[in-house]
């Protein structure tokens, strides 16, 4: 049985996929050629059970990565997450980011772009277009940047 998942090493082959991806759907924003990737994407072995580690106990995301690439089954992936540049600049600004330390950070927004005034807006957070989950805090904790800032 194989269960020994290499995830450091599989660079090459995630630039191969993508390559192919972007070869087959050329259409796709690079943001879509990565969703077609992570959404189509396994969490079983080759006997069609859980990846397991070594030892035997179950895996955690942190254990497996993105789990194992299924190259054919990127080329139709039939879910597609797009998402711009611009909306993750939104999603630091509802962090609190004001519009100086966004565009130092990304060095590639318009400058043209302003964070929202009046404040951040937490729809936005929650409608980025991006496969995650967000939890909202009700209070900030140490180490982000401050109220305000």
């Amino acid at each position: 049985m194989i269960t020994h998942v290499i995830t450091y090493s599989t660079v090459s082959n995630v630039s191969g996929v993508a390559a192919n991806v972007r070869f087959v759907i050329p259409f796709l924003s690079d943001a879509g050629v990565k969703s077609a990737i992570m959404t189509t994407v396994v969490s079983t072995n080759n006997l069609e059970t859980p990846i397991a580690p070594d030892q035997g106990d179950s895996t955690t995301p942190y254990d497996v990565g993105a789990v194992i690439l299924q190259p054919t089954r990127a080329l139709r992936p039939g879910l597609i997450y797009e998402t711009t540049g611009e909306e993750f600049l939104h999603f630091l600004c509802c962090h609190r980011y004001n519009t100086t330390t966004v565009k130092s950070i990304s060095r590639t927004a318009a400058r043209s772009f302003r964070c929202p005034a009046g404040g951040a807006n937490h729809d936005h957070i929650s409608s980025l277009n991006y496969h995650s989950i967000s939890v909202r805090l009700s209070q900030m904790r140490g180490g982000g940047p401050s109220p305000g800032a």
